[in-house]
């Protein structure tokens, strides 16, 4: 500590010291600490604008009226909303690591796998971003009809995919 001291006192630079290397030279000692204070004022003021916004958005995803889950590339649930929850008769717990294929009635359930395979293989998204009408599948067995929209997102590492899900089952009784 002492070797760094003596250097910054001689006006050298000193690496680490704040985000760049800075030149101290003698009476400027003060200048830099200010400079580092306001420096870490703006982090810490960063990082609670980034912990906010994403206290929103989960606030928003959580209490939207559709089911919402995210998958991975391999179509197994990263996460899930309480509407997807209450939708499908499953514990928060249950869901993270199933294949989507779990939640899908026949012949659904067989044509996910096929689906995603083809995908994986060929790249075309053939059905992503279209409203669809399909048969689900709730924890008791029971079958029931969901409206879904899927969409695909590129991300740094990977790839991710966001369904909106809502039971149809009465509006569709309704028409009948």
């Amino acid at each position: 500590m002492a070797c760094a001291a003596n250097t910054a006192v001689r006006g050298e630079r000193v690496p680490g010291w704040g985000l760049a290397t800075y030149t101290l030279r003698h009476g400027k000692l003060s200048e830099w600490i200010a400079f580092r204070i306001a420096g870490s004022v703006a982090n810490s003021e960063i990082h609670r604008a980034v912990a906010d916004s994403e206290s929103r958005t989960r606030v928003v995803v959580e209490t939207a009226a559709a089911g919402i889950m995210t998958t991975n590339d391999n179509l197994e649930i990263q996460s899930t909303n309480g509407a997807l929850l209450n939708i499908f008769g499953y514990p928060r717990s249950v869901l993270p690591r199933r294949r989507v294929s779990d939640l899908a009635g026949e012949p659904y359930k067989s044509d996910h796998h096929m689906f995603g395979d083809r995908y994986r293989k060929t790249g075309v998204q053939r059905r992503f971003g279209a409203l669809r009408e399909v048969a689900g599948q709730r924890k008791d067995g029971t079958t029931f009809l969901i409206k879904i929209e899927a969409t695909r997102t590129e991300l740094e590492h990977g790839v991710m995919y966001t369904g909106a899900i809502r039971d149809i089952t009465d509006r569709k009784n309704a028409e009948d």
